[in-house]
């Protein structure tokens, strides 16, 4: 079954903030010395972007997940039928170290397609390629709406076969193609505001990530590395607008160091007592399940090299859509015995090879919610901590993890501050951590509740960053059956986080109960936590549940919720 297992993975690291200015009367080759001059029909507009890295430290052999350039182009769609209006490409001056550009004034509604880390040509077809430039976008997307452009632009394709790890090469990582949608409903004048410095926009990677993790703890299997992926999409969508696969480029590619398969194209390492290939992860273009894509991996057992296939499936052998920006570990659980003998009598074998046990835990976004400028970022676990438990009561509660790479000792604003009714009990000061040796700094906040309790908050100041995280406190559960509910928020995904806890907190969706009941994700916004009958005595479990506001428009965001679950014991009487 597919479980979803808490990595000891840090999925923070320097978010980046591109502080933009946009333009259309600078000379696009040279950048210049001094600001530019702005007509009465232009407006020059400030721009936040920013991108939640899957992982630190970034290592050669990945692609560089984290970056954001300092020249996206921005696309320009306007009136109620979204039209494409303009492109643009953001400036630097190099003179004041800022980056600028200028948009032409619009009454009407517009819409921005933001596509940062632009490769050397967009496509509009499997084969039509164009270098990036105002002219060639002009041509490709006239007349063209927003929905048809993001059908249509697709990134550069990958060689057949793909010798390397896309956006990986033997001296340096690559940047990821990244996009973002930004919905302007007054149109664009002087009080435009693109997200801000402490709100930046996030982009999404055009990628998803396979890695794979051997917990088999099986001493005559010894994981050596992915050998090849079959099947693999050739494009992607610059920027998938639905979020559906529908429109997605069908051509398939294998990934493979050669024809022979003498060497792996990501080689595991030991990480502990671990074997992963965690700093080789294999990127990947979107694809509907049917595309039939899996993994074969190299191993040796009994000191015999051997091959085994895996295939992206869920808990019921069901295949899964790759989905970009998402992660997906394969946990190897139990291996059971000998691979096959080759690369090719492995491609033949079935999607659930029977001599080897594992797992795909999906992670589609990252653990922490960011707020950074352009010299350090402030992430917590959540923002929202919800504790169902004995009111009247006091008790200590670990309420969420503070992570930062900041190394200024700010003396006014690095502060945290509790409302009345919480005392803060770790720190042991309202002195907000900062790094002192390694970064980033991790602080488990941890809070105790007075007996009258009932909503508060925490606030975290931080230089110019600041973040506000929502606290409450509910009765504790009855021994009885019991489901929660929460209309308030539009979910989507969840997982149960004690293993222990996993066998009375069962996470269901809208239509009721799935095979796996410790981790989910939907479609509709409705997450329900089943609570099974209490036998025994009081009994504690923790469920993340990732949520979004304003579902179905671009101004939305992650919003990760913490919920601590006491259930009432058995009084024998």
């Amino acid at each position: 079954m597919m479980s979803w297992q808490k990595y000891n993975i840090q999925f923070l690291l320097t978010a980046i903030m591109a502080l933009v200015f946009f333009s259309s009367c600078i000379d696009e080759t040279t950048a210049p010395e001094e600001e530019p001059v702005v007509s009465d029909d232009k407006v020059q507009l400030e721009l936040f972007t920013r991108i939640d890295p899957y992982n630190i430290p970034n290592a050669r052999s990945m692609a560089n997940e984290y970056y954001v350039d300092t020249k996206p182009w921005i696309l320009v769609f306007k009136g109620n039928d979204a039209k494409f209006a303009e492109a643009v490409q953001v400036i630097e001056v190099s003179g004041i170290n800022k980056r600028y550009a200028v948009l032409t004034k619009q009454s009407e509604p517009c819409w921005l397609l933001i596509l940062a880390n632009p490769q050397d040509y967009f496509y509009t077809s499997a084969t039509q390629s164009y270098t990036y430039s105002v002219g060639t976008l002009g041509t490709a997307l006239q007349d063209k709406s927003l929905s048809e452009a993001c059908r249509m632009l697709r990134t550069q394709p990958l060689n057949n076969p793909q010798t390397t790890i896309p956006f990986v090469n033997a001296t340096n990582s690559i940047p990821l193609p990244m996009s973002h949608v930004e919905d302007l409903p007054d149109g664009i004048n002087e009080s435009t505001k693109i997200g801000s410095s402490t709100q930046q926009i996030e982009l999404t990677r055009a990628v998803a990530r396979a890695e794979i993790v051997d917990n088999s703890a099986n001493s005559r299997f010894d994981f050596k590395g992915i050998t090849m992926v079959a099947n693999a999409s050739r494009q992607g969508l610059l920027h998938n607008f639905t979020g559906t696969l529908e429109n997605i480029p069908g051509e398939q590619t294998e990934y493979r160091h050669d024809a022979s398969y003498s060497a792996d194209i990501a080689q595991a390492v030991l990480d502990g007592t671990e074997k992963n290939t965690t700093a080789s992860p294999v990127y990947l273009y979107e694809a509907k399940d049917q595309s039939d894509i899996y993994l074969i991996i190299r191993a040796t057992y009994d000191g015999e090299e051997c091959f085994y296939k895996l295939a992206i499936v869920d808990g019921e052998g069901t295949r899964m859509d790759i989905k970009r920006n998402q992660r997906y570990i394969f946990n190897i659980t139990h291996v059971r015995g000998i691979g096959y003998y080759s690369v090719a009598d492995a491609k033949e074998s079935l999607a659930s090879n029977t001599n080897l046990d594992y797992t795909i835990t999906v992670r589609d976004e990252s653990s922490y919610e960011i707020s950074s400028n352009n010299d350090y970022y402030m992430g917590v676990s959540n923002s929202h901590y919800i504790v169902y438990g004995d009111v009247g009561t006091t008790r200590e509660f670990h309420a969420f993890t503070l992570s930062t790479d900041c190394i200024r000792p700010f003396p006014d604003k690095r502060t945290i501050t509790v409302s009345p009714g919480l005392t803060l009990t770790n720190p042991g000061t309202n002195e907000l951590p900062i790094v002192t040796n390694t970064s980033p700094e991790k602080t488990e906040i941890k809070l105790r509740l007075d007996a009258a309790f009932s909503t508060g908050t925490v606030k975290l100041e931080l230089g110019n960053l600041d973040k506000t995280i929502n606290i409450e406190r509910r009765d504790r559960l009855s021994r009885l059956e019991n489901t929660l509910t929460f209309p308030e928020f539009y979910c989507l995904s969840g997982y149960v986080e004690e293993d222990d806890a996993k066998n009375w907190i069962q996470l269901h969706s809208s239509s009721g109960a799935r095979d796996v009941t410790d981790q989910i994700i939907v479609e509709d916004g409705v997450i329900k936590i089943y609570v099974t009958r209490n036998s025994s005595g009081k009994r504690y479990g923790t469920v993340y549940l990732t949520t979004i506001q304003n579902p179905g428009t671009s101004a939305s965001h992650i919003v990760r919720i913490k919920i601590y679950i006491t259930q009432q014991e058995v009084i024998n009487v």
